[in-house]
């Protein structure tokens, strides 16, 4: 009964309750009766109630006892090689949620290369995969498609659109350094899931104010974060960067301007006009107009010229 005392109230509370007991008695205690008054009230209370029940048992006749079948709830399916996990979860009729929660080692919409992998489904979602995977035995492979590298893109960026890592696409592709070059196609994962996500980053890019910067020589991210108000974490952040990362000339990086909360707009200067007219026109600062636009301390504004402005929301 101390032992179900401890596994209650922790091994240190018994060893409490048995000093405060030696110390008003001025012996050792010997049974949990003994030490009750000085433990805690839910473990006062939790080794009574399982004797009781213990009794109850005992005390049922033995054709009386309920029969409980010992049924599996869940089964585990072990495959040699890398599988999509989306296309288990469908192909079992499982609902994701339940599958996730079976599931929870694995945090990408499939698994990793090397195998094995162990994938716990209930008894029947996983009888019924079986069925489907003797019909098609590559059913969970994953698909790969061609992927066209684009100006500004890179390793980091590309894992987090596809839903995978940098050293897998390293690895899937046999590349020797993080270095990509536009126009050059890589392998990419082409799972469901990775399209979905693929779809929503660019249709949330879409919805959210963006701007496109062309890297000029000498530029780092510091000047560029500072030329567009954003601070270099999130600038680094949002295009799948090192904070330390250094910068190639002509390189394209996305401007968060969610986070700057305006919205770009261009404006072609008319006659008349000055960075102090337009900055209290979009509700801006003469030094944000420069900024913007890499301009000098005392430029000369020529009808026609085109300006990038990030307007204030309103």
């Amino acid at each position: 009964m101390l032992a179900l005392a401890a596994y209650n109230a922790g091994l240190g509370n018994v060893w409490q309750a048995q000093k405060q007991f030696r110390r008003h008695n001025g012996r050792e205690a010997g049974s949990f009766w003994q030490i009750q008054p000085y433990l805690p009230m839910e473990t006062r209370n939790y080794v009574p109630q399982l004797l009781a029940v213990l009794s109850a048992i005992r005390s049922l006749p033995t054709d009386k006892l309920p029969g409980i079948a010992l049924k599996p709830a869940v089964r585990q399916l072990i495959f040699s090689s890398q599988i999509d996990l989306l296309q288990a979860q469908q192909k079992a009729d499982v609902k994701s949620e339940a599958f996730t929660r079976l599931n929870a080692a694995y945090r990408r919409p499939y698994t990793p290369p090397d195998g094995p992998h162990r994938l716990l489904l209930p008894t029947d979602a996983a009888g019924r995969l079986e069925v489907a995977l003797k019909k098609t035995p590559n059913l969970l492979a994953v698909r790969l498609k061609r992927y066209r590298i684009r100006p500004g893109d890179s390793l980091i960026r590309l894992a987090r659109r596809f839903n995978t890592r940098p050293d897998e696409l390293r690895r899937l592709n046999r590349l020797r350094s993080n270095t990509l070059i536009a126009g050059r196609t890589l392998l990419v994962p082409a799972s469901s899931l990775s399209e979905q996500s693929a779809q929503h980053t660019k249709l949330a890019r879409h919805r959210a104010p963006a701007l496109r910067h062309r890297i000029r020589r000498g530029e780092s991210l510091w000047t560029i974060a500072r030329r567009y108000g954003v601070s270099v974490r999130q600038l680094a952040r949002y295009n799948g960067l090192s904070v330390h990362r250094s910068l190639r000339p002509g390189q394209i990086l996305d401007i968060p301007l969610r986070h700057a909360g305006r919205r770009p707009i261009t404006h072609t200067v008319k006659p008349g006009e000055n960075l102090w007219l337009l900055a209290r026109r979009y509700g801006a600062t003469v030094d944000a107009l420069r900024r913007w636009n890499g301009l000098s301390a005392h430029p000369v504004l020529r009808p026609g010229q085109k300006l990038i402005i990030l307007a204030a929301r309103h």
